[in-house]
């Protein structure tokens, strides 16, 4: 129900733009017919109540209005685990989740709103409906005794206004007391109304109504659909008797103003409210030259035409379809499920590390493509049934990403599909072993020149004035040093700090390794890179202490706890923009990856160390004190 409820909230959020842009040209039509204001409300209609459109140049819809895109985290949106090296088991890595976040953490008002308001919606559209319904049953418990006069056509004491009720066979109503010449008006009046079919139409305009009853833009376009519907009506009485009834047609209208409505919000038995707009249209009305109907007739069907076309490349963002995102869901897995060339009903478990490490080290250009590739995949890599990448033999250059039903394709080289090719053949990845067994030459050769005694050293230390970093470095170490481990060095990253009364809030993300050191060879212990929330209350000395810490989860969780945590400290109150910050700094941060690396080379040189390196695991240099980027 969610999911319907935010389609709903796009078409009503596009039509809201709509109804303006509608309302602004029906004051332009001021002095053309009638109906052809009436008309231009289908454009109105067609937004509320159709979800897709076609998509063209001539659109008059702004890009930013066409959707309301909602990623479902829970599937596409990923943190990458904390991996733990172990001392002498280099190339085995230990995925840690983070710590679920405190239980007193408090929930995002915004999330627990997007829960309860289809529920809300539903009660609001059925209680308007129920209420219209039970109108029309009192009503016609009340014309039980209204007296036939004519084919469908009925008058009754105790009405004040005509009015038409019923839908397949729709009934004319009219009050006692008016003479032949004025139910001869309003007899036409109300025939016209069902030979449109206007009844119907009112129907179906309530419908809508009912639906989208939260927009209050929605309202004003029934209002005024309502008016264009009557003034149209009398615009073609007048044009079928004659503008010489002008005076007295406007007289009877008078006359049914002294009265009053016999039912309002119900569609299915409507009166002719407006009366004073109508007895002004009536008055003023008057033959349009064909010049004014026509070019209305043009600026009615350009604007129209232009407000059901999409925009051209109106579609949602897919930019969380990518290579990370895909490697991060591998790394917590041991295994993926493949299936083979379509048709066959064979599959193959391979393992996740190796499809990880492949992807990790992939470089796939986004390739624009229309609609998915004709042809069928060669071979399907499952995360779940959501997930998936494609690959095709007829094509080793394509790959599709898929999350449910969004897709992007890439460009791949021949390599990368040969190698994802092997691992799902052999069921390990070549480069890997490889990588494994430099990692292995590599540690022999530390092992056996340059190891020596480990050299013992302290945390890093913050050496800045800045209050609020010294406040969030002595927190962040608390948490992670591991001095049975060997030396953490961090790095933090503040988004921001807010205070409300006694409290201070601070959110960051922390970069933090556990290393021990030998000789000039750094042994990588354990690390992590964590958005979190650190919360300090202010004491009477003006000094402050830690009064809550709050991680972002792992795995699927680990955007919606952001959400979560990204609130005051005191009222509780969402920080607009503050976790799409921190989210979208987390897939690229490279000033972290720098400031860490710095911080590092300052603790050694700060403890007499000159000369150190740090491998990644396939042997490679990760860190070299030397490297000029990170000197004094």
């Amino acid at each position: 129900m969610e999911e319907l409820f935010l389609d709903v909230l796009t078409m009503s959020f596009t039509a809201s733009y709509v109804i303006l842009v509608v309302i602004l040209v029906r004051l332009l039509l001021k002095k053309a017919p009638k109906s052809i204001s009436y008309a231009l409300w289908i454009v109105a209609a067609f937004r509320l109540a159709i979800p897709f459109s076609f998509e063209s140049s001539f659109s008059l819809i702004p890009r930013n209005t066409v959707s309301i895109t909602t990623i479902r985290q829970d599937n596409t949106y990923q943190r990458i685990p904390q991996t733990t090296i172990e001392s002498g088991t280099v190339g085995t890595i230990d995925i840690n989740p983070l710590p679920a976040p405190a239980a007193e953490a408090g929930i995002d008002p915004i999330g627990g709103l997007i829960e309860i308001l289809p529920y809300i919606w539903i009660i609001g559209m059925a209680a308007l409906l129920v209420y219209s319904i039970s109108s029309v049953l009192m009503l016609k418990r009340r014309l039980k005794d209204a007296r036939l006069i004519g084919e469908n056509l009925f008058e009754a004491g105790n009405l004040k206004m005509p009015f038409v009720f019923g839908l397949i066979k729709p009934e004319i109503y009219l009050p006692a007391g008016l003479s032949k010449e004025e139910q001869n008006y309003i007899i036409l009046h109300e025939k016209i109304h069902i030979r449109r079919k206007d009844h119907i139409i009112k129907i179906l305009a309530f419908t809508v109504l009912a639906v989208h009853w939260f927009n209050p833009l929605v309202w004003v376009a029934f209002i005024l659909m309502s008016a264009d519907m009557e003034l149209s009506c009398d615009e073609r009485v007048l044009r079928e008797m004659g503008v010489n009834i002008k005076k007295p047609y406007a007289s009877t209208l008078l006359f049914l103003a002294s009265g009053r409505y016999i039912l309002n919000g119900s569609p299915l038995a409507f009166g002719e409210g407006n009366v004073k707009g109508r007895i002004k249209n009536v008055l003023n009305y008057k033959k349009q030259r064909s010049w004014v109907i026509i070019s209305a007739i043009v600026i009615v069907a350009v604007v129209g035409t232009g407000l059901v076309l999409n925009p051209p490349g109106s579609e949602p963002d897919l930019s969380f379809l990518n290579l990370r995102n895909l490697s991060v869901l591998a790394h917590q897995r041991d295994e993926l499920l493949v299936s083979r060339a379509p048709g066959k009903t064979e599959t193959v478990n391979v393992s996740a590390r190796a499809i990880a490490e492949c992807l990790d080290s992939a470089q796939w250009t986004v390739i624009k493509m229309d609609s998915p590739p004709e042809y069928s995949p060669s071979l399907v890599i499952e995360w779940n049934e959501a997930v998936m990448l494609m690959l095709y033999e007829s094509d080793p250059h394509l790959a599709m990403v898929r999350v449910n039903d969004q897709w992007r394709c890439y460009r791949i080289s021949q390599k990368d599909y040969t190698r994802l090719l092997t691992i799902i053949e052999t069921g390990s990845d070549p480069q890997s072993e490889v990588s494994e067994l430099k990692l292995k030459q590599k540690h022999d050769f530390s092992e056996a020149l340059q190891r020596g005694e480990e050299i013992k050293l302290p945390d890093f230390r913050y050496d800045g004035d800045d209050p609020i970093e010294k406040l969030v470095y002595a927190t962040e170490m608390e948490k992670n040093s591991m001095p049975d481990r060997g030396f953490t060095v961090i790095a933090s990253k503040i988004f921001g700090s807010y205070e409300e009364k006694d409290m201070l809030k601070v959110f960051v993300t922390t970069c933090s390794s556990t290393f021990r050191l030998y000789g000039s060879v750094l042994e990588l212990e354990g690390g992590s890179v964590v958005p979190s929330a650190i919360t300090y209350k202010k004491g009477g000395n003006g000094s402050y202490q830690l009064e809550k810490y709050e991680q972002a989860q792992d795995g699927a969780y680990f955007v919606p706890s952001i959400k979560e945590f990204c609130r005051m400290p005191v009222s509780g109150r969402n920080i607009r923009g503050l976790a799409d910050k921190i989210i979208n700094h987390y897939t690229d941060r490279e000033d972290l990856h720098n400031l860490f690396y710095n911080n590092l080379s300052k603790h050694l040189r700060a403890n007499g160390i000159n000369e150190a390196v740090l491998y990644y695991p396939d042997g490679e240099i990760e860190f070299l004190l030397s490297d000029p980027r990170y000197s004094d």
